[in-house]
């Protein structure tokens, strides 16, 4: 049975974009018969969510820099995804969507 594997970053930093491809190469060095999808998470969020996210959180980072560490530990938290399964339901359904495939 193939594993599927999602790397989800967003385009907003570098960083996360470097990230997700240095982990997507690594897995494809593993080998063992993965099936590896990378996608940018804005490609699949609403208007609203792509203005907050594209512009504002890099405003953020660089004019609140506290309240933006604040946020990405937040969010990067591991199991926190199911906690704003909710909001992503309202701001990105089709990355629900996607997430269902």
């Amino acid at each position: 049975m193939t594993k599927k594997i999602l790397i989800v970053s967003q385009r907003s930093g570098a960083g996360h974009i470097r990230a997700a491809e240095a982990l997507e190469k690594a897995l494809e060095m593993a080998g063992g018969g993965l099936e590896i999808k990378r996608v940018d998470f804005l490609d699949y969020a609403g208007p609203t969510v792509r203005g907050i996210l594209g512009r504002g959180y890099t405003e953020l980072a660089k004019r609140l820099p506290e309240v933006y560490g604040f946020l990405d530990v937040q969010f990067g938290e591991i199991g926190s995804f199911q906690k704003y399964l909710p909001l992503l339901k309202i701001g990105a359904p089709g990355f629900i969507k996607l997430l269902k495939t």
